[in-house]
C-alpha cells in the first residue's frame, strides 16, 4: 500500500531531484559558482546551498519533517523564481537551460515552478 501512495512518489521524486542537485554541485562546483554569479549572489553560498539541498533531499526521502522541508523549499524556489524574473525579465523566455543549474531559462523556470506545485501538494497533504 505504501508503494501505491502517490504522495510517496512525489516525495521520493523531489528527494531525488534535490539530492541530485546537491551532489551535482559537489562534482561540478564551478557550475554552482557560475549559477550564483549569474543570479548576482555571493559565491560563498555554494557550500550552504549544497548542504541545504542534500539535507532537504534526505529528509524528504526518509519522510521526516516533510511539511517544514516543503515550506522551506517553497520559499527557496519562490526566491529563485522571483530573482530570475527580476534579472532576466522577458529575456527569460528566449533562452534554453540545463537540468540542475538554475540558468535563468524557460526550462528552468518551468521546472522550478513544477517543483513548487509538487511542494505545495506535499505541504497540504502532510497536514495532521
Amino acid at each position: 500500500n505504501n508503494m501505491r501512495n502517490p504522495w510517496n512518489l512525489l516525495r521520493w521524486t523531489l528527494a531525488a531531484i534535490f539530492l541530485s542537485a546537491g551532489v551535482y554541485r559537489i562534482f561540478f562546483f564551478e557550475a554552482g559558482r557560475q549559477e550564483l554569479l549569474t543570479l548576482g549572489l555571493p559565491v560563498k553560498l555554494v557550500p550552504f546551498i549544497i548542504c541545504f539541498e542534500i539535507i532537504a533531499g534526505i529528509l524528504l526521502l526518509v519522510n521526516k519533517y516533510v511539511r517544514i522541508v516543503s515550506l522551506v523549499l517553497m520559499a527557496f524556489l519562490v526566491a529563485a523564481l522571483v530573482r530570475s524574473v527580476m534579472l532576466a525579465g522577458p529575456a527569460l523566455w528566449a533562452r534554453a537551460g540545463e537540468l540542475f543549474v538554475f540558468d535563468l531559462t524557460p526550462t528552468d523556470f518551468f521546472m522550478h515552478s513544477v517543483f513548487l506545485v509538487i511542494l505545495l501538494s506535499l505541504f497540504f497533504h502532510e497536514r495532521k
